[in-house]
C-alpha cells in the first residue's frame, strides 16, 4: 500500500503541462505560418489554457488527516491512495473517488439483553475506536451498514463471554480487562478483513450496583415466593 505524497503528483503535473506548452509552441513556430505578433499572443493564449485545463483544474485537496481514494479508468486503485495536501491527478484516466478519515475514530452502542450464567440480564455500554487502514475497502462499503455489522459482532461476542458467567464474577471490576482484550482481539481479525479497520482499544462500562440490586430483587422474590408455597 503506497500513499502519494504531494510533490510527485504536482511534479508530474507541471512536466506534462509544460511539455504541452513546449509542443504547442513548436507546431506554432514550424508549422504556422503567422507573423511574430499574432503568433506570440495564441502561444500565451494557449499557455494560459493549457495550464488551466491540464494543470488547476486537475487539483485536488486532500484535508489533513485524511487520504484520497483514486480510481484509474474507472476502476478503484486499491494499493495506491493520495497522502494529505494537494495533489494533481491525470485527465482523462484518473478520479478522486473518496476522501477517506485516517484519524482515530469511535463508535459507541449499548447492547442490552446479556444474561449471565445464572440467568442475570444487564446493560453494557461499549465504545470502539478504531482507525482506517486500507481506504479502498470503505469505499466499497456503506457507513451505516458496517457500523450494523460491527454491533453485531459484539452482542454476539459479549454473550459467547458472559453467558459463561455466574453473576458474582461480575460484582469484580477486574471482569472488565479480560473480555476487553477478548472483544479487541474478535473486532480487530473481523473489522480488518471485512473493512479495512484496525481496532485499537475496546472500552465496556456497565452498572455493577444496578446489576446488584437486580440480583437482589430476584432474590428477594424467589425467597417470597418460597415463603408463600410453603404456607
Amino acid at each position: 500500500m503506497e500513499y502519494k505524497h504531494p510533490y510527485k503528483t504536482l511534479s508530474i503535473g507541471v512536466l506534462v503541462t509544460l511539455c504541452f506548452i513546449l509542443l504547442i509552441e513548436v507546431l506554432i513556430i514550424y508549422s504556422l505560418e503567422l507573423n511574430y505578433t499574432f503568433g506570440l499572443i495564441l502561444l500565451i493564449l494557449l499557455s494560459i489554457l493549457s495550464v488551466n485545463f491540464l494543470f488547476v483544474k486537475q487539483l485536488v485537496k486532500i484535508p489533513p488527516g485524511n487520504a484520497g481514494v483514486l480510481s484509474a479508468l474507472g476502476r478503484i486503485k486499491k494499493e495506491e491512495f493520495l497522502d494529505e495536501g494537494w495533489h494533481w491527478i491525470i485527465p482523462f484516466y484518473e478520479k478522486l473517488e473518496q476522501i477517506v478519515s485516517k484519524k482515530v475514530e469511535y463508535d459507541s452502542f449499548v447492547i442490552s439483553n446479556l444474561y449471565s450464567n445464572n440467568s442475570i440480564r444487564f446493560t453494557v455500554d461499549v465504545s470502539v475506536h478504531y482507525k482506517q487502514i486500507d481506504p479502498s475497502k470503505l469505499f466499497y462499503t456503506n457507513t451505516d451498514e458496517r457500523k450494523k455489522m460491527i454491533e453485531a459482532e459484539i452482542v454476539n461476542g459479549l454473550r459467547s463471554e458472559i453467558s459463561i458467567k455466574k453473576l458474582d464474577d461480575y460484582m469484580i471490576n477486574s471482569f472488565i480487562n479480560p473480555i476487553q482484550g477478548a472483544m479487541l482481539m474478535k473486532l480487530n481479525s473481523f473489522c480488518s478483513h471485512n473493512y479495512g479497520i484496525n481496532v485499537s482499544r475496546v472500552v465496556l462500562k456497565y452498572d455493577p450496583d444496578s446489576t446488584r440490586q437486580k440480583f437482589i430483587t430476584t432474590v428477594e422474590l424467589l425467597l417470597r415466593l418460597k415463603m408463600l408455597l410453603t404456607l
